[in-house]
């Protein structure tokens, strides 16, 4: 099956949170998350992987609590449909 968003949340070792972060994006997930960031040394390094690895996604990292890594892959602007006005073009 096709996964959107993935919260990974298990295995604090580098080999199985870099298995589960490849994992779901060969599933075609567009966001992963990566719970445990500011206190797992593992999952640290694979959140560092995946900034120089993963080009086209990007990354934010909330340092609060046990930390968390927010990746979301790029994806082109929708082309707004004729007669469509966003609310934030006011004049």
């Amino acid at each position: 099956g096709r996964v959107d968003f993935a919260y990974v949340d298990g295995s604090h070792s580098s080999i199985v949170c870099r298995h589960d972060a490849e994992k779901v994006r060969s599933l075609g997930a567009v966001c992963l998350c990566l719970n445990d960031t500011a206190t797992c040394a593992g999952v640290q390094t694979v959140a560092d992987e995946l900034r120089a690895w993963w080009p086209g996604w990007d990354f934010i990292e909330v340092a609060f609590d046990a930390g968390l890594l927010v990746a979301m892959k790029r994806q082109p602007r929708p082309q707004p449909i004729q007669g469509d006005v966003d609310p934030w073009d006011k004049p």
